[in-house]
């Protein structure tokens, strides 16, 4: 498990999942999903989407269902995943220098 401390009330605790019902909405259809002290309830940011990176993470899933074993659709799938971290990392970058 993943040990946090944080930043504002120095508690310590385990992150046992992601608690996917913890996002905001932002201007422009982007969603932050965070993660909350149960402590002191500080919000840390986990990750942000858009409809892009939804319509990408979605063809994932479509191809590990359909083609779970075919070399070529492996490949595509090392290259979304690729791509889709480097969406992740553009997006996150926009978001939080007010692009």
């Amino acid at each position: 498990m993943n040990k946090i401390t944080c930043d504002e009330c120095r508690h310590e605790y385990e992150l046992t999942h992601l608690n996917t019902n913890l996002k905001e909405q932002l201007p422009n259809n982007i969603e932050r999903y965070y993660i909350e002290c149960p402590n002191c309830k500080a919000q840390y940011t986990t990750h942000y989407l858009d409809d892009e990176l939804k319509k990408v993470q979605a063809e994932i899933k479509r191809l590990q269902k359909i083609y779970p074993g075919k070399v070529k659709q492996k490949n595509k799938l090392v290259r979304l995943r690729k791509k889709i971290l480097l969406m992740h990392n553009t997006l996150k970058a926009q978001v939080e220098n007010g692009e």
